[in-house]
Parts: structure tokens; sequence; C-alpha cells
């Protein structure tokens, strides 16, 4: 890989992220992805998921 690409998204598919994904991958980068949805369009693009969801927020 040419160099390492960390990308954070709750979602996994915040629109500016899920456009520079194929451009990342063309370029032969190696991505992270940390999202609470390992399903999304970012966890299914990354060649490492981190999954980082909650059962629900800390502070209600």
């Amino acid at each position: 890989p040419t160099d390492v690409v960390l990308m954070i998204s709750n979602s996994g598919e915040t629109e500016e992220l899920v456009r520079l994904l194929p451009f990342l991958k063309h370029q032969n980068n190696y991505v992270i992805a940390m999202t609470g949805k390992p399903a999304s369009t970012l966890g299914k693009s990354a060649d490492t998921i981190l999954d980082i969801s909650v059962e629900r927020e800390a502070c209600n």
C-alpha cells in the first residue's frame, strides 16, 4: 500500500468519505475504518474495521 488512511464515521455513510473511497482504493491506499455500522459502505470498503458502535449513549 502507498499510505494508510484512517476514516471515522458513525454511520459509515458520510457523503465526503464515501466519495473519497474509490479514489483512495484506486491509489492502493490501506483504509482503516472506525464506524458504528460495519455493514455500511465505509465498512464494506475498508481493509480493516474498528467497530465503535454503542448500545446506548453514556449521557441520556
